[in-house]
């Protein structure tokens, strides 16, 4: 079990605190304290060799532990329920019944000092809270791609790539001290589609054309389910998800690699 102490992390905000009045700063600190978790089981899932199945943690899925007993409660009623469900069900089985029989993941404590490292990194760059949230949005993506949802996967994705490629164009930009004000103020503008910006970019060197393959496949793909409605397929969200972990390591240089994997669940 890992445990993350957040008391000092930020702005902290008891959930005993929370009234009419400073109801919404109490919600955003656990939205963020969770975002955090969620980047680091990104860090997980990319330093571990285990395949487990990505999980994205919400506020009301957060266990807790009364530390006058040790005694764990759960975030939330319907995790509660859950949560005792299986721990009578295991109680109720023989140890060597079938139901209880299954593949356990093992995250060696290898990976877990790895993972740390690379969450150590994130929290050392700069804009700490916008590159946490693309962190996550890489995250859920892979999540929603393994839980069968490839629309949702990609347009998660695509958010973390659109915010990549402005922090791109900003940087080269500003390497760019021969450009006119009113021509930088046109490019950072949001009249200034991805496409353009990807292709600018690509020309400019500053972005691999194979990395400007998968941004102008994603673009596509993203706008015709965004208007058209047309279907995302599991190949549309595999490379939106991967053009968005190479974007991410080219501009933050920390490498996150999601497991893109996908099973057929049945009810026993």
């Amino acid at each position: 079990m890992l445990a993350f102490d957040l008391g000092s992390w930020g702005d902290p905000v008891r959930l005993s605190d929370a009234s009419t009045d400073n109801f919404e700063a109490v919600a955003e600190y656990q939205v963020r304290c969770a975002r955090l978790m969620n980047a680091h089981l990104a860090c997980i899932h990319t330093a571990g060799s285990a395949g487990a199945k990505p999980t994205v943690l919400t506020p009301d899925r957060v266990m807790s532990v009364r530390w006058t007993d040790g005694r764990f409660q759960s975030g939330g009623v319907a995790m509660a329920m859950s949560f005792e469900l299986w721990r009578a069900r295991g109680q109720g089985l023989s140890s060597t019944d079938w139901r209880l029989v299954g593949r356990h993941e093992v995250i060696s404590t290898e990976a877990i000092n790895d993972s740390i490292e690379l969450l150590r990194a994130l929290l050392e760059r700069p804009e700490q809270g916008t590159l946490l949230l693309r962190a996550e949005l890489i995250y859920r993506s892979a999540a929603a791609y393994s839980d069968h949802d490839p629309s949702a996967a990609l347009v998660l994705a695509w958010t973390a790539t659109e915010g990549l490629l402005g922090d791109l164009l900003t940087a080269y930009l500003k390497s760019r001290e021969d450009m006119n004000y009113e021509r930088k103020t046109f490019l950072k503008s949001p009249n200034v589609q991805a496409r353009v910006t990807a292709e600018l970019l690509s020309i400019a060197g500053h972005l691999p054309f194979s990395l400007y393959g998968g941004v102008v496949k994603a673009g596509q793909r993203r706008n015709s389910w965004l208007h058209s409605e047309k279907p995302i397929s599991p190949e549309d969200a595999e490379n939106a998800i991967q053009t968005a972990q190479d974007l991410f390591a080219l501009v933050e240089g920390v490498r996150l690699q999601m497991p893109l994997g996908r099973q057929l669940h049945s009810l026993w």
